[in-house]
């Protein structure tokens, strides 16, 4: 799980559709750390900009990483939006 992170903006960076319900299980489970919740909510926000507005809705009060990133996506944070670049070799 070291790269966990890593592969949930990966999901993201490609796009990756298909994704969308495993990242919604990672911010509907409590058990999770706070963290992937809100690396899961970020995303589903480069994904699926609506469905990451409305997931954001839901727990833009919780005090953690999750409400942080929920607040962010509210207010329009540019910076959610901005993918990594990727290189063709």
């Amino acid at each position: 799980m070291s790269r966990r992170r890593y592969a949930i903006a990966f999901l993201a960076n490609g796009s990756y559709g298909e994704a969308l319900p495993v990242l919604q299980n990672i911010i509907q489970d409590s058990s999770e750390e706070h963290y992937f919740r809100g690396d899961a909510l970020v995303s589903i926000y480069q994904i699926d900009e609506t469905l990451g507005r409305e997931l954001a809705q839901k727990h833009n009060a919780d005090d953690n990483a999750l409400g942080a990133v929920a607040r962010r996506v509210l207010t329009g944070d540019a910076d959610l939006k901005r993918r990594r670049l990727t290189q063709m070799l």
